[in-house]
């Protein structure tokens, strides 16, 4: 492993999306962080509106056992990322699998597993049509 963070993307998400995504999410113990002190921002939009300023806003999620970071963009962008040191064995890769699913099931659109910034190069591919998880194997494997 390359110590690098892997991002999590949900493929074309709109503002509705990331909502959804935000409701499905409220079991895995969410912290709202407005530079980097932790706040109560319940609403999507309450959290765009909050970002037009100099702010970062990002939500801490600790989805047993995994600890993700949701990390907001623009108006539709967002990104989760993770350590992927944290998976460490089959019991996190499965739970990792499952949050895919969760994702992907809760708007029905493509969930991508790549390393950091790189939405182009998918490690892990959530199938909505399937509802399965389909790994990529890359050029360079040892970038994984």
């Amino acid at each position: 492993m390359d110590g690098a963070l892997r991002d999590i993307y949900v493929v074309g998400a709109t503002v509705e999306d990331w909502q959804k995504v935000l409701d499905e999410l409220r079991d895995c113990t969410p912290t709202v962080l407005v530079n980097d002190v932790p706040a109560d921002v319940p609403l999507l939009a309450e959290v765009i509106a909050r970002r037009a300023g100099p702010q970062r806003i990002a939500v801490q999620y600790y989805c047993e056992p995994l600890d993700l970071m949701l990390h907001f963009w623009g108006d539709d962008a967002a990104e989760f990322s993770f350590w992927p040191d944290a998976i460490g064995d089959e019991a996190g890769l499965a739970a990792l699998l499952d949050f895919m699913r969760r994702l992907g099931r809760a708007v029905g659109k493509p969930v991508l597993v790549t390393p950091e910034n790189s939405e182009e190069v998918p490690i892990l591919e959530y199938d909505p049509a399937t509802g399965d998880v389909y790994y990529h194997r890359l050029e360079d494997e040892a970038a994984v």
